[in-house]
């Protein structure tokens, strides 16, 4: 997933990794972690951005499930070995497990537009709107499906049109 709406970049006075939610992200946060723990995660996996962190803290605490911070899901970082990161972990859980990350626009469209030649995704399709998220299917190694689903609403339910 994308994280959740974050405070302005060019008001922020500290270092952009110490960047928090807004208000309207910290309730977009809030709903992730409602609609994502019906999949059971296994493990959660973050960008170690700040914003990243509070996007998936929510479904941590309602799973009792750690945090673990990846340097490949960092801002700027090379989607290629993100995407391999990822596989890599979801091949590790057992059938019907799933793994929740949350990263930032620029490696997630990355990420897409890797997975356009192999038909997974249609980059035109590709949107990334901050508290997203796309479910990868992945399967001997590969990613063999993907499915987007729009940031939610605030209160949990419907969609945030605002994204």
């Amino acid at each position: 997933m994308r994280h959740a709406h974050a405070l302005p970049r060019g008001s922020w006075p500290g270092p952009d990794r110490a960047r928090r939610l807004s208000p309207r992200g910290e309730r977009q946060a809030e709903a992730i972690g409602e609609r994502l723990v019906a999949v059971a995660p296994a493990a959660i996996v973050s960008s170690p951005a700040e914003r990243c962190l509070a996007t998936v803290a929510p479904l941590a605490a309602l799973t009792g499930l750690a945090l673990e911070e990846t340097a490949p899901l960092e801002e700027g970082g090379d989607p290629a070995v993100a995407l391999a990161d990822l596989v890599r972990r979801a091949e590790k859980l057992a059938p019907g497990q799933s793994l929740v990350a949350c990263s930032h626009g620029d490696v997630i469209h990355g990420i897409l537009e890797a997975l356009e030649p192999a038909g997974v995704v249609a980059t035109s399709a590709a949107g990334v709107p901050k508290a997203s998220t796309w479910e990868l299917a992945v399967m001997d190694g590969w990613v063999c499906g993907a499915r987007f689903v729009a940031a939610p609403a605030p209160g949990g339910s419907g969609l945030d049109r605002q994204a």
